[in-house]
């Protein structure tokens, strides 16, 4: 799903801001939408195309 990017200028309100559209970006985004809090997902390309896609399975977990 390619997202379009808005008009410059544009703005948003959200409860939260979640950067990034990995496993972790998204984890996060779906556990907030859970508590019924809003969510802005910002992405540098396609939201299937995050960092875990080139991961191949491999998590780091600190």
């Amino acid at each position: 799903m390619k997202l379009l990017a808005p008009t410059p200028g544009w703005t948003a309100t959200a409860d939260v801001i979640v950067v990034g559209s990995g496993i972790a970006g998204l984890t996060t985004a779906l556990q907030c939408r859970t508590y019924g809090l809003s969510v802005l997902l910002v992405t540098k390309a396609r939201v299937d195309e995050g960092s875990t896609k080139w991961a191949q399975g491999g998590i780091a977990a600190a």
